[in-house]
């Protein structure tokens, strides 16, 4: 199913979780903008360098020490109460307080932690028991490729927001051992895209993995581009970026970007702005002139005029 080259799916993962996890408002690459970072390693990844998994409470952290409490051993044998490594220069983002998920090296405390500060999973508040099933679950299938794929599914279509983050990176990667994956997953993928029975944040997801497929893509881009419906911005969003990281020709979404420039939904307005700012078709151009200063959306004026000020810097 995978179709996309590796750098452009990294640059896709990394649009993605911004689409889907930070508000319009923030932002978001353009058309002809600096490419995006690659994102985190996926959970499987990290696993298989792993000597033992866990979740704990982080009980403190000092400056050279991150003790942790009432850990719960996933993989492996790890004691109730242990010690973490911390380089000061390189920190994990962990608090008093949080429960997080901790794939470690060495045979005993201190231990050292396997993932990388950026790929550092807190659990969500009342989380604790539902993690604990899914990553003894993980666990269980992480070694029988078509099972670690259907669970990462299950984790888009899910209610955990950590849990979708981790079914995604699982399934953006290239070199894992169930791809490449049934062409029909990708084709589900966009119908579910588009299936209003699915939450905002499961179409969203679920339009993520379909753009890495050209059937899935093209189910897509036939409900979402052409005819302008997208259901809401992220989505719009993550079909858009699909296109230009295929290398399609901008002008062959300007239809898409007029529609979405007029569209009711006032996050569709705003992405479909901040990709308008890389054509120079002078009736987009005009059209975004006009949202900076007549849209009644606070948030699409100020895209609008931001847009504005970069296609005049670029013209001098």
């Amino acid at each position: 199913m995978m179709s996309l080259p590796a750098a452009a799916r990294a640059a896709l993962l990394a649009a993605v979780v911004a689409a889907v996890l930070v508000p319009p408002s923030a932002g978001g690459q353009v058309p002809g903008g600096h490419p995006m970072p690659k994102g985190p390693r996926p959970l499987h990844e990290v696993a298989a360098a792993s000597d033992s998994i866990a979740l704990g409470t982080i009980e403190s952290v000092s400056e050279g020490r991150i003790r942790v409490r009432e850990a719960i051993a996933i993989q492996g044998t790890v004691p109730a109460e242990l010690e973490l490594k911390r380089a000061p220069s390189n920190p994990p983002a962990f608090a008093p307080g949080d429960r997080v998920l901790l794939l470690l090296r060495g045979a005993r405390s201190p231990y050292v932690l396997a993932e990388e500060p950026r790929e550092s999973v807190v659990v969500p508040p009342g989380g604790g028991d539902r993690w604990n099933v899914a990553l003894r679950t993980f666990q269980d299938v992480r070694t029988k490729p078509p099972a670690l794929r259907d669970l990462y599914f299950s984790w888009l279509d899910g209610d955990d927001d950590g849990l979708r983050d981790l079914g995604l990176r699982g399934l953006y990667d290239p070199a894992a051992a169930f791809q490449p994956m049934p062409v029909a997953l990708g084709a589900e993928s966009a119908r579910r895209a588009l299936d209003p029975a699915f939450s905002a944040e499961v179409r969203r997801a679920r339009a993520a993995v379909a753009v890495l497929s050209a059937e899935g893509y093209a189910v897509l881009a036939q409900d979402v581009l052409l005819p302008g419906t997208a259901e809401d911005g992220p989505v719009y969003e993550i079909v858009l970026q699909g296109s230009l990281l295929r290398r399609k020709d901008v002008e062959n979404i300007r239809p898409a970007l007029a529609r979405g420039l007029r569209s009711s939904d006032a996050a569709v307005r705003q992405v479909a702005v901040r990709y308008a700012a890389g054509t120079h078709d002078e009736a987009i151009v005009t059209e975004v002139d006009r949202l900076a200063a007549e849209d009644p959306d606070a948030g699409v004026r100020e895209a609008a005029k931001r847009a504005v000020a970069s296609a005049r810097s670029r013209s001098r």
